[in-house]
């Protein structure tokens, strides 16, 4: 629990918000016994002030925004450890997507490597050898949670270690036809892929102005922040049971009038199928010389060792 008033007090207001009475009647009513009853516990715990056995699960409307923020404090501090000292965070930001006809293969766990290794080819091909960053998994697209949509969603250090010296990562402007190209071409090695499996196009997306790196405050906050969440949000889901085409609702943008409705045991079933796809599988990846067994050495040597520590 914070010592600050003002904190907790947010923190408060956020708990009853996030836990209002229509949230809690969808989980109460599809949520399977297990998971509900630990969920709704540790709801009423935290709406009485107890914070100290939250669940931490990405489905409890109490825990999933500040299990969202943290992971998004952490990788933001991994960066600015990558950054050299009076410089300012400069990240790039990409999306790389799986066609339809392929997502089943990445179920597997050598298939769900294979799309690991093509996915950090392509942004070498682009970035050079020296690329380093995070790649967090997405399970599912922002507006349809039903749907099974993995995509890796990459935050790229715009700092380089060359011979053990920060540098600028400095990445050609890209030629999305040849980037995609890459991607296609990776994907086809690395799973194998023959006749019509092999993809006639893909999806990505260079998200920074001109595929270029972001260095705002605002906007490398933002480039993290909404890469690292959880793309569900249980907050946004509630029981509504007149409508027509489902009871439950999920709106999953604040202040956007789109709501996407779905019969509950559905939505349940698809939220539970994702997970199962996805079972075991790390969905957070730092590469390059940010990751884990490199992190310590090469933040060290972007600062004096006085600054490292």
């Amino acid at each position: 629990m914070t010592d600050d008033p003002r904190k907790q007090q947010l923190r408060e207001k956020r708990i009853r918000k996030h836990c209002a009475q229509r949230v809690l009647a969808l989980v109460a009513t599809y949520y399977p016994f297990i998971l509900r009853e630990k969920i709704l516990g540790c709801c009423r715990r935290q709406l009485a002030g107890d914070y100290r056995r939250c669940c931490r699960s990405y489905l409890c409307p109490a825990c999933n925004s500040r299990e969202s923020f943290g992971i998004f404090v952490a990788q933001y501090a991994r960066l600015e450890a990558c950054t050299p000292t009076g410089r300012p965070v400069r990240l790039g930001h990409e999306v790389y997507t799986l066609p339809p006809h392929l997502r089943p293969l990445v179920t597997t766990k050598e298939g769900f490597s294979a799309w690991k290794r093509a996915t950090l080819a392509t942004i070498r091909d682009h970035h050079g050898q020296d690329a380093a960053g995070v790649m967090n998994l997405h399970p599912i697209g922002d507006e349809d949670f039903t749907t099974f949509h993995p995509h890796w969603d990459v935050v790229i250090n715009g700092y380089a270690l060359k011979d053990g010296e920060p540098q600028l990562l400095r990445s050609p402007r890209p030629d999305f036809d040849r980037i995609r190209g890459d991607y296609i071409r990776h994907l086809t090695r690395e799973l194998k892929l023959t006749g019509e499996m092999v993809p006639k196009k893909v999806s990505l997306n260079i998200g920074v102005k001109g595929g270029q790196f972001a260095h705002a405050k605002g906007k490398t906050l933002h480039i993290v922040r909404y890469s690292a969440r959880h793309v569900y949000l249980p907050h946004r889901a509630f029981l509504y049971d007149h409508g027509t085409k489902g009871d439950w609702y999920y709106k999953p943008k604040e202040g956007k009038r789109f709501v996407q409705v779905v019969e509950g045991k559905d939505a349940m079933i698809a939220l539970l199928s994702h997970d199962l796809k996805l079972e075991g599988r790390k969905r957070r990846i730092w590469f390059g010389y940010m990751q884990n067994r490199l992190s310590k050495k090469s933040q060290t040597a972007f600062h004096t060792p006085e600054e490292a520590e």
